[in-house]
């Protein structure tokens, strides 16, 4: 047995509006008529303000096409709301009417199926298509009797519950639609025929965006430029067309909006460009707390597409490679044996003070300088959190091949009850035709106090101790320290 709606041009009669599950009294000579039903048009595009945690707030305006004559209640139905839209975040928003005009419920309905066209149509008559021996198409008006726990249809030849056939249905009821639907019971709305402004905001998944910086990095001329670009994904099962895309970097609680960034989010979105205007790429504009993102032009996101967009421009910076080896303590007892490692490579540089912003994502690097090859390379990627202007970022690219570090305990002696002292030495190599300068980072344990070194440490923490070591193209450079340590 197969359902498929089919529709024909025939005209239909206003299905029960307790179809729409809304609960209304009677009608008497001391009862209001049942609600009109009045559709809100959308007028142009929608606003998206997304958020980086896949969702975000959807704003809409709309007409209310309100019919002759006076209606105490109204059935407002705005078609077409996102598939995942929030329900208890939806808001309907009408012009001040002194007060009068009043939300009372709010509804959201899926998209219409078979099971909700044969419910809406329950004693009322359909068309049962079959199809004959010789191949023609025969057609049998019925009258559905019920829905559940099974189908019935009668005609004057009788009951059907195993359906033979396709159900043909005349036309869609007003009371469902091919899209989502949200519907508003709204009382004091103007009387007479015409048209009131009305705007629609709620929240929906499947809409988010990441920020991915890409850098060039010159490491001859220690130099990068980086562009940062807005990854933008729609899995919301929706199709938005002409929207305006406001882009929102930092973390909200819960992924939901403040209501003072959809006040701040409105102007920005009217003071876009023509379509024909030259693209600017989108600066950063602080807004209570967070940084917003206004794309200039409008545009049109398929369901399950990914869009990518450049924001603000690139940023000159200068660069540095820093090589860092982390020290091996072994303060509790002699270990044996030396061990190597190679260094790692981080990348740090200072945002501009008067630049942007980076907003939290992925950051990949290339590499830009000549090689005998004059191949790019992929130095390393990784995550960055968000950072203000003028600050610095400090990127873990990988481990240097040719950079690396011997390190073993030369000596270890226990001093008193509670007290050890222990003696290390750490040779460093630098196999680059380039001079280089290794940190060795050490983070002893306890109370401690460095009582002998080869070369003198800073201390960067209360906790951490580190060795800036200069070592020449092709040479070692051996560093030697004592702690003593108190538990």
């Amino acid at each position: 047995m197969t359902f498929s709606p089919r529709f024909t041009a025939s005209a239909w009669m206003t299905a029960p509006l307790l179809a729409l599950g809304w609960m209304i009294a009677p009608a008497s000579a001391e009862t209001p008529p049942p609600p009109a039903i009045a559709p809100a048009s959308p007028v142009g595009g929608p606003s998206l303000t997304l958020y980086q945690s896949g969702q975000a707030l959807v704003t809409e305006h709309r007409t209310i096409t309100l019919p002759p004559g006076p209606r105490p209640l109204m059935l407002v139905t705005f078609d077409g709301v996102a598939t995942e839209m929030m329900p208890s975040s939806a808001q309907v928003l009408l012009p001040d009417q002194d007060d009068k005009a009043q939300v009372l419920q709010l509804r959201t309905q899926p998209p219409v199926d078979e099971q909700q066209m044969l419910r809406a149509m329950i004693g009322q008559t359909v068309t049962l298509l079959t199809q004959a021996a010789d191949g023609t198409t025969q057609r049998r008006p019925m009258t559905v009797v019920r829905v559940d726990p099974s189908v019935m249809l009668q005609d004057d030849h009788g009951v059907l519950f195993d359906i033979p056939g396709t159900i043909e249905f005349p036309a869609i009821p007003s009371s469902l639609s091919p899209t989502p639907r949200l519907s508003a019971l709204i009382s004091g709305l103007p009387k007479g025929e015409q048209t009131v402004p009305a705007t629609l905001r709620y929240i929906t998944g499947g809409l988010s965006w990441q920020a991915d910086h890409v850098v060039s990095l010159d490491t001859d001329q220690e130099h990068l430029t980086l562009t940062t670009w807005a990854t933008v994904t729609n899995t919301s099962g929706t199709v938005w067309s002409d929207a305006h895309l406001a882009l929102v970097a930092g973390t909200v609680n819960n992924a939901v909006p403040r209501p003072e960034m959809m006040v701040q989010a409105a102007p920005m979105m009217a003071s876009r460009g023509k379509a024909n205007d030259a693209f600017v790429p989108p600066q950063a504009q602080a807004s209570n707390g967070y940084y917003l993102y206004a794309l200039p032009q409008a545009v049109s996101l398929e369901d399950g597409e990914t869009r990518q967009v450049a924001l603000g421009t690139p940023q000159h910076r200068p660069a540095e490679l820093v090589y860092r080896v982390y020290a091996s303590l072994s303060p509790h007892g002699p270990r044996g044996g030396e061990h190597d490692d190679a260094a790692a490579m981080i990348l740090r540089f200072n945002t501009a003070k008067d630049g942007q912003p980076l907003p939290s994502g992925t950051m990949r690097v290339y590499s830009t300088a000549k090689t005998e090859t004059k191949e790019n390379l992929l130095l390393g990627a990784g995550s960055v959190q968000a950072t203000p202007a003028g600050q610095t970022v400090s990127l873990p690219l990988g481990e240097a091949f040719d950079i690396t570090a011997t390190q073993s305990q030369t000596d270890f002696r226990k001093v008193a009850d509670q007290v050890t002292e222990s003696a290390y030495r750490v040779v460093l190599h630098n196999g680059q035709d380039k001079d280089v300068t290794i940190q060795v980072l050490a983070s002893p344990s306890g109370d401690w106090k460095i009582i002998e070194e080869s070369r003198d440490h800073e201390k960067t923490s209360s906790t951490d101790v580190r060795w800036l070591v200069p070592v020449k193209a092709g040479q070692d450079v051996t560093l030697t320290y004592r702690i003593r340590t108190s538990f």
